[in-house]
C-alpha cells in the first residue's frame, strides 16, 4: 500500500508517469527499428549493405556521411527505400528527421566539397554533465 501511495505522490508531483531505463531503451530501439532513415544511417555508418543498383552510389561505399553532398545522400536514401520497400520521407521531413537523429546539415569549407552542404553527426551532451 505504501508503494502505491508513493507512486501516486510521484505522479502528482511530476504530472506524468516515470519510465525506467529499460523501458526507455526498449522504446528507443523499437522506434529505431521502425524508422527507415535510422536504419539507412546505421547501415551507411557501419557499411552493412552492398551498394544497391545505383551507379553513382557505388563510388560512395565506405565514404563517411560528412563527405557526401546532402542532396546526394538524400537520393541514396530514396533509392534505399525503393529497393527495400520503405516509403521515403519528403526532403523537408527528411531534414527534420536527420536533425532529430543528431545530424546537422552544414556547409563544408574544405576539399572537393567546399561550399556544399553535408550532414555532420552532432555529439549529444550528457544530461548529467551540467553538474
Amino acid at each position: 500500500m505504501n508503494r502505491a501511495l508513493e507512486g501516486l505522490q510521484r505522479l502528482r508531483s511530476a504530472y506524468q508517469f516515470t519510465m525506467c531505463d529499460e523501458v526507455l531503451l526498449t522504446t528507443e530501439e523499437h522506434l529505431k527499428e521502425m524508422n527507415p532513415l535510422a536504419i539507412f544511417n546505421d547501415m551507411w555508418l557501419n557499411n552493412e549493405f552492398e551498394p544497391y543498383e545505383s551507379p553513382t552510389a557505388k563510388e560512395f561505399v565506405c565514404v563517411p556521411i560528412n563527405e557526401v553532398v546532402a542532396n546526394q545522400y538524400y537520393k541514396f536514401y530514396k533509392d534505399f527505400c525503393k529497393q527495400y520497400g520503405f516509403e521515403a520521407l519528403g526532403i523537408t521531413r527528411f531534414n527534420r528527421e536527420m536533425k532529430r537523429l543528431g545530424y546537422e546539415k552544414t556547409r563544408c569549407w574544405n576539399g572537393n566539397l567546399r561550399g556544399k552542404y553535408v550532414y555532420a553527426l552532432m555529439l549529444k551532451e550528457c544530461a548529467n554533465s551540467s553538474k
